[in-house]
């Protein structure tokens, strides 16, 4: 991280966490809301999936939303400007990442689960 840091030669370290944070930590907020919320049986095979293609997914959306963030800290051109001001009008996704990601998380689960049965809930109780 330390050599990453030293790359981006950038001085304000804490956006690059705080937006870090919102991408990798989306699952787990994912994940509890969807263990507290819901009795739905998962399908243990495919929860990494859904894991993995979430922080992905909103990695694209964050990129199209603010290239200019990504630019400046990537020193690259992505030519995303007209898209995002298009698609967002303006708007730039800033701590509510964490939220979006959850949420993604949340309905990925929702696809690869099914309803219990009485069955599953006479093993919980």
């Amino acid at each position: 991280m330390v050599m990453l840091f030293k790359w981006m030669n950038d001085k304000l370290i804490i956006d690059f966490i705080l937006k870090f944070a919102g991408i990798t930590y989306g699952p787990l907020l994912g994940l509890f809301a969807f263990g507290i919320l819901t009795k739905r049986k998962l399908n243990p095979d495919l929860i990494w999936l859904v894991c993995i293609t979430a922080p992905l997914l909103l990695l694209a959306v964050d990129i199209i939303n603010n290239p200019a963030w990504y630019e400046a800290k990537l020193h690259i051109q992505l030519g995303l400007n007209d898209i995002s001001q298009k698609i967002f009008n303006g708007y730039k996704i800033g701590n509510e990442l964490i939220l979006i990601n959850g949420i993604f998380t949340f309905l990925g689960l929702w696809m690869i689960s099914k309803p219990s049965t009485e069955e599953d809930q006479l093993k919980a109780a």
